[in-house]
């Protein structure tokens, strides 16, 4: 009987636990707030149950998901997997407002999660949808914000007050002119913030809407802290349901600071008024071109009045290249510049003519709609003459150094070459076109010279000044030449924009030094041999020189006897070409002493008969049409005669005299017969 018993209690034990089982279940399946219950199996959460309500939100897709991890489900959102665990390992319920996306929909929701730890191993999860609840609150959020912010971006000061005089309400700019802000204010009386007379003064305007239900606007002027402010008050009742007067609001708008504002204004017009008439020359243009406005400085300049001016159109008074053009500064300021600036030259009525740079700007109304422009002038005739007068020079300096044979050339602050004359390109073998594709000096210098040149370029544009400087200079084809530069500042309206220079081809010098130097130990050679026979020499030179002095004694003793009268006696009956012929035999006499003809021969040995008379001719100081005349040939003929005496004697592209060589030849026999 016992055991029979025990199993009947088992059995009804068991009845009542299936049934109690199955009333929870059923309460978890109709809990009108989707849930879901995940399973902890050592490593991950899975999804083991849902309700009707998750079915329902999920539109049944919730069924696809049973077995999935919550890793997999919320890999992107960490926060959600740090709460499953929270929940879990503290044993603790979790609640949190979070925005989902739901997987299964792809709808978006406010979602009132709550987690719940369930022993043994499972974390219930309900997710109660606030979507709408959330909505109705942000629209009321909105609602008070706007109402706020509409209250308190107003520019007056906004208040309700009760029957009593007590303050109910107050804005930040009502409290901030009473020195404090709205918290100091509220829930005290009039009577605690004003002398007591203002407070009657102004509890009386309150008391008459109670009593009158009407509004009520006046002019009072309020003392508080030994301030006098003016203020123009707007009262209005505030009804409650029931149609009662509950409270009154008041809008207080400051006419302290208008008025003074008012003041400002037009003592700013004043102000502006006299900047306008004493500044540079302006005038004003309305969108239709009608001249409005035009300042006394405008009148003095263009000669004009302004009632011959106002009410105009500007392109009749003052017709140009620009105007009814899309060119016309109305024009491009109303397609939308600020700002315009151009040149123009206008006829003044006494004939004159001035350029002017104009400047033209939006003319705007209170609301920025652009009502036509303001043009200012100024008058540039002076710089524009002194512009012409400069370009003139720079033209001039320009042509003398094309015709200068020495490198001339500009460089700005940085080293790039501005300007190089034409001897320039000739000497370096660079081209125009190097110029104007940017050419810097530091290109042309060997890299010890540029370092140089890159120090002594702050130096010179600073005002140091140096003398000639040797560098080495390499052309277009890769080969160094040395050159001296002389260089100074160029300065305009009184800053040092660049550097101006010239360049010396040091070819020559160099050369020469060398030759010289090299001529100077062969000398040194030479004069160490001599030494030794300079002393045997000195006692033969001086008996040959005895010699030559007595044969030259001798000869001209002789011709001095037996020629010279004979050729006086004819030079004095002889016709005029006749005795050019007899006074040059003359001196070819007196030459004889002297073996000219002999030492030219040495420096030329091709010279024809008619070349060494044409020589004896040019020393004798005879010129070309002389020497035609006594030779009975041509000027041109002569010359040709010149250009090839020049060439047998190795003068031709040298600048040497002539007659200088000639002489020469002749003063050094004289010298060496002496």
């Amino acid at each position: 009987m016992a055991n029979e018993r025990e199993l009947n209690e088992k059995a009804e034990a068991s009845q009542n636990r299936r049934a109690t089982e199955e009333m929870l279940r059923a309460q978890y399946k109709g809990m009108p707030v989707p849930t879901y219950s995940w399973k902890w199996n050592g490593d991950d959460f899975v999804l083991v149950d849902y309700n009707d309500a998750a079915i329902e939100i999920t539109k049944g897709g919730i069924t696809d998901f049973v077995g999935r991890t919550a890793r997999e489900m919320y890999g992107e959102m960490p926060e959600v997997l740090d709460e499953f665990r929270r929940c879990f390992t503290d044993k603790t319920s979790i609640q949190r407002e979070i925005l989902y996306t739901f997987k299964t929909t792809g709808d978006a929701r406010h979602l009132l999660v709550t987690y719940i730890y369930v022993p043994p191993d499972l974390v219930m999860v309900h997710t109660e949808d606030i979507t709408e609840r959330r909505k109705a609150q942000m629209a009321l959020a909105e609602s008070e914000e706007r109402y706020r912010s509409l209250v308190e971006s107003a520019r007056e000061s906004i208040f309700t007050i009760d029957r009593h005089g007590t303050f109910l309400f107050m804005n930040d700019i009502a409290a901030a002119r009473l020195g404090g802000v709205p918290e100091d204010f509220v829930r005290k009386t009039m009577w605690e913030i004003f002398p007591d007379h203002v407070a009657k003064k102004q509890m009386a305007s309150v008391s008459e809407v109670f009593e009158s239900g009407e509004g009520f606007m006046s002019e009072t002027v309020t003392e508080l802290r030994g301030r006098k402010l003016e203020y123009t008050t707007t009262l209005q009742p505030i009804r409650d349901h029931s149609g009662r007067i509950a409270s009154v609001v008041g809008i207080a708008r400051d006419s302290t600071d208008r008025k003074l504002a008012e003041e400002k204004a037009e003592h700013a017009h004043f102000e502006t008024n006299q900047i306008f008439e004493a500044a540079t020359p302006m005038n004003v243009i309305d969108r239709d071109f009608n001249m409005l406005r035009i300042n006394d400085t405008f009148s003095a300049l263009f000669q004009v009045k302004r009632e011959e001016v106002i009410g105009k159109k500007c392109y009749d008074l003052w017709p140009g290249p620009l105007c009814r053009t899309s060119k016309c500064p109305l024009e491009r300021i109303l397609d939308g510049r600020e700002y315009h600036e151009y040149e123009d030259n206008v006829k003044l009525p006494d004939g004159t003519e001035i350029s002017s740079l104009v400047s033209a700007f939006p003319y705007r109304g209170p609301d920025g709609e652009i009502l036509g422009i303001v043009e200012s002038f100024t008058d540039i005739t002076d710089r524009k003459k002194t512009e012409e007068r400069l370009r003139l020079s720079e033209e001039k300096f320009r042509e003398l150094a094309d015709l200068l044979p020495q490198t001339v050339f500009e460089v700005d602050r940085e080293g790039n070459l501005t300007f190089a004359n034409r001897y320039s390109f000739e000497f370096t073998g660079y081209t125009r076109e190097d110029l104007d594709s940017g050419l810097n000096i530091f290109q042309l210098f060997v890299s010890d010279d540029r370092r140089m040149i890159e120090d002594r370029i702050p130096r010179l544009l600073a005002g140091e000044v140096f003398g000639g400087s040797e560098y080495a200079l390499i052309r277009k084809d890769g080969n160094a030449v040395p050159v001296i530069i002389y260089s100074s500042r160029i300065v305009r309206d009184g800053e040092t924009v660049g550097l101006r220079g010239i360049v010396i081809d040091n070819t020559e010098r160099k050369t020469a030094e060398n030759e010289l130097r090299i001529a100077y130990d062969k000398l040194k050679e030479e004069q160490r041999r001599l030494v030794d026979t300079n002393i045997a020499l000195r006692e033969v030179l001086g008996q040959i020189d005895a010699e030559k002095k007595e044969m030259k004694r001798r000869i001209q003793a002789s011709i001095d006897r037996l020629v010279l009268p004979i050729l006086h006696t004819l030079q004095a009956n002889a016709s005029v070409e006749d005795k050019v012929y007899l006074d040059m035999i003359e001196k070819n006499l007196e030459d004889l002493a002297v073996p000219f003809v002999s030492a030219l021969e040495k420096r030329a040995r091709n010279l024809t008969p008619k070349e060494i008379l044409i020589c004896k001719m040019i020393i004798d100081e005879l010129s070309s049409k002389e020497i035609a005349v006594c030779l009975n040939i041509s000027v041109l003929t002569v010359h040709k005669f010149r250009q090839h005496i020049r060439k047998k004697l190795g003068l031709t592209n040298t600048k040497e005299n002539l007659i200088s060589i000639l002489r020469s030849i002749r003063d050094d026999l004289f010298e060496n017969n002496e």
